[in-house]
């Protein structure tokens, strides 16, 4: 069974730059895992998770 994430957040604000770091090594290993991410699909910290997927 395909395990499915949901990760959740602001969607906009200053995020900081180790928040960046964090959110997107976030992604990277959920998509590295092959797992769906659910997010609210909006810019900001979904956004970048996001983005690890292309």
């Amino acid at each position: 069974m395909k395990l499915t994430i949901g990760v959740m957040g602001s969607s906009g604000g200053n995020l900081g730059e180790e928040v960046l770091k964090k959110a997107y090594r976030l992604g990277e290993a959920i998509a590295e895992r092959d797992a769906t991410l659910i997010t609210g699909g909006c810019p900001g910290l979904p956004g970048i998770l996001s983005a690890c997927w292309g």
